[in-house]
């Protein structure tokens, strides 16, 4: 598990490296980590590996797809989490991607106290989604209340969030 661990930790670190920079994550970065993960689980564990390397790629791939539908992370956000699936498996990539949305919520709501703009972002969110309930307003988000920051700077620590849960058991604690 140790060799998956630093794989994980290359990768992340790179990409949270471009994001941060270039807000973007390169396409051969995620084939990379991709491929590596797979390869490295069917090294380590045939088959098998083969299999759990999958699922974890598909399940980050498919949540991170519906994210990116509602657009709150980017398509390179995608792609990323495909290979952070391949590299880690299933359980961990599900833990990663649930902390990392945490950590984005933390890192928004500290952003909007810094910029002054909680009250008046938080009345605009209020105001659509109560005319979308009450009248069947189409909900429309005005642009200018959203708030747009490099998700790397929340998946960082979501991978660490997630590493030190599962700690030595190898599974996250809510599954035990």
């Amino acid at each position: 598990m140790d060799i998956f661990v630093c794989m994980l930790g290359m990768v992340a670190l790179a990409a949270g490296y471009t994001d941060l920079r270039h807000r973007k994550i390169p396409n051969w970065l995620s084939v990379a980590g991709l491929c590596g993960g797979m390869l490295g689980h069917v090294w380590a564990g045939g088959l098998t590996g083969l299999g759990r390397s999958f699922a974890g790629a598909g399940l980050g791939f498919a949540v991170m797809l519906l994210l990116y539908m509602f657009k709150a992370v980017g398509a390179g956000d995608v792609k990323l989490f495909a290979a952070i699936g391949a590299i880690s498996g299933p359980l961990l990539t599900f833990s990663t991607i649930t902390y990392s949305v945490l950590w984005a919520g933390v890192i928004g709501f500290g952003i909007l106290l810094y910029q002054r703009r909680l009250i008046a972002n938080g009345k605009g969110m209020l105001l659509a989604v109560t005319g979308f309930l009450l009248i069947r307003q189409k909900l429309a988000i005005d642009e200018r209340l959203t708030l747009r920051f490099p998700f790397m700077a929340a998946v960082i620590p979501g991978i660490c969030t997630a590493l030190w849960e599962t700690g030595s058991k190898g599974v996250p604690v809510w599954m035990l």
